[in-house]
């Protein structure tokens, strides 16, 4: 089935098990480990996601590992950040991270903290430095914040390091390939953590 077939598919459907799918699709560079973190808007009367939370959010929250934290709620939607705690405090304490995100009050080493005040953030917006949480690289978001003139745009921005950007797009690409391809939710643990060498190599 092609993959927009099978979305639309997992979308319509009403199964549980199709759900936990669907959701672990739009997660899928945070399960694999490319991506440090994400952030979802979970709305009622979509895609059955916003129920399938509400419901079964501890179940799927310890099945990969992860934790999240609450940003904005109102009546009908939600809006979460998702991450997986070693892997975020591993891409925060990089050097380079740690002295750029002192500059705007955080404390790199402290990732419940930085959170914290991100998530507080959050609420009245995107700050810029919210892109290093996400996985953006450093240049890329510094070159965004002066408003430089970008070389392309794919998942994100792209001012310089064209080919390892390329690289990372090829990643998210590959994690909701690898989500999609697999026929029941029991299987997806095994994408956990698929691409955190390719990552840290990337971002070194």
């Amino acid at each position: 089935m092609c993959p927009i077939r099978r979305i639309s598919s997992l979308i319509h459907s009403k199964e549980k098990s199709d759900k936990e799918i669907l959701l672990a699709y739009f997660l899928a560079p945070l399960i694999t480990g490319i991506k440090p973190s994400t952030i979802l808007t979970f709305k009622k009367n979509t895609n059955g996601l916003y129920e399938y939370w509400m419901d079964f959010s501890g179940e799927f929250l310890n099945s990969y590992g992860f934790a999240c934290t609450l940003i904005s709620v109102k009546k009908d939607q939600c809006q979460i950040l998702f991450y997986d705690i070693h892997n975020l405090s591993e891409h925060l304490r990089m050097e380079k991270h740690q002295v750029f995100l002192s500059r705007f009050g955080y404390t790199p080493c402290a990732t419940f903290d930085c959170l914290t005040k991100l998530a507080k953030k959050m609420k009245d917006g995107f700050p810029h430095e919210s892109g290093i949480f996400f996985g953006i690289p450093l240049d890329d978001v510094k070159a965004y914040m002066d408003n430089k003139d970008f070389i392309y745009q794919g998942y994100w921005k792209v001012y310089q390091g064209e080919r390892i950007a390329e690289k990372i797009f090829h990643y998210y690409d590959a994690s909701k390939h690898l989500i999609l391809s697999y026929s029941n939710n029991e299987l997806l643990p095994r994408a956990k953590n698929k691409f955190l060498k390719q990552k840290n190599h990337l971002y070194a």
